[in-house]
Order: C-alpha cells, then sequence, then structure tokens
C-alpha cells in the first residue's frame, strides 16, 4: 500500500492509503475503486462538523474519481477518524457511477457509524446546536432509531 499525506485546506489531516481492501466488493461491480481515509479530527471541536467536512471531502473525492477514470464502475471509501489517539471508523461509502450519476448525495450511499461519537469522545451537541447539524446527522439519527425499534420488536 502507497500512502500519499497532504493538508486539507479545512484543517484536517488526511491519510490516504490506495489498495484492494477486497471485503468491500459488491457483486456486479467490474473492479471498484477502493480508498481509505484516515482524518485526524484533534482539531475539529464539534462531531458534526467532522461529519460535514468529511462529507465534502467525500463528495470531492467521487466526484473527481469518476471525472478524471472513464474506466471506474464504481467506488467504495473507507472513512477513519482519530482523535485522542483512538482510530474508529466513521462512515463508508459504497457507489456506482451510475447510482453516483443519478444521485451525487453522498448521505444516500454512506453507512455511518453512530458510534464513532462516543468512541471518538464527542458529547451530542446541545439543543440548541440543532440549527448546525447537517441533513446526515439527522439521516444518522433516524437511522439509529429504526435500528432501536426494529431491535425492540424483535425481543
Amino acid at each position: 500500500m502507497r500512502y500519499v499525506r497532504f493538508l486539507q485546506g479545512i484543517g484536517l489531516s488526511i491519510v490516504f492509503t490506495l489498495g484492494t481492501l477486497g471485503v468491500f466488493s459488491q457483486p456486479g461491480w467490474a473492479q471498484p475503486s477502493e480508498l481509505r481515509v484516515v482524518i485526524n479530527a484533534d482539531a475539529t471541536p464539534n462531531f458534526w462538523q467532522l461529519i460535514a467536512e468529511t462529507e465534502a471531502l467525500m463528495t470531492a473525492r467521487v466526484t473527481q474519481l469518476f471525472a478524471t477514470d472513464p474506466t471506474a464502475t464504481g467506488v467504495v471509501i473507507e472513512i477513519l477518524a482519530e482523535r485522542n489517539g483512538a482510530i474508529v471508523p466513521l462512515m463508508l461509502t459504497r457507489v456506482s457511477r451510475n447510482g453516483w450519476q443519478a444521485d451525487a448525495q453522498i448521505a444516500s450511499w454512506t453507512e455511518y457509524f453512530d458510534t464513532a461519537q462516543v468512541l471518538l469522545s464527542y458529547t451530542m451537541p446541545a439543543s440548541s446546536d440543532a440549527d448546525t447539524v447537517p441533513q446526515s446527522a439527522i439521516v444518522l439519527e433516524e437511522r439509529r432509531q429504526q435500528q432501536i425499534q426494529l431491535q425492540d420488536a424483535l425481543d
């Protein structure tokens, strides 16, 4: 694996790991481009800010990949966040070229790991911060509530 390091203008240190992850293969995809991104979130004080910045980065990367590689049929991006020495999964995006052309909203193709907020030692936003919470955070909370309801129904 090769590592390419650069500093993103939003103040996040990012390490790209290019290689084959294997476990993320999708049926029907020839060979999706796979990317693992480790984000240093020590300087990001708010979890939802981290989510919003990461989504913007992911949107740019997916758009760039499909624009520069006409043979890419899909992409898988695994995002890990590092904060206070802990490295945890933050999100996983799987999207085909056709899917991205039909819906270029990163949240539509992303699985969010809601335990990351706790594992990265972020606290829940105060109710007065509700206006600053991105749409993806609302989707994440709705999915968490659905999982709880499903688990309750199964018990």
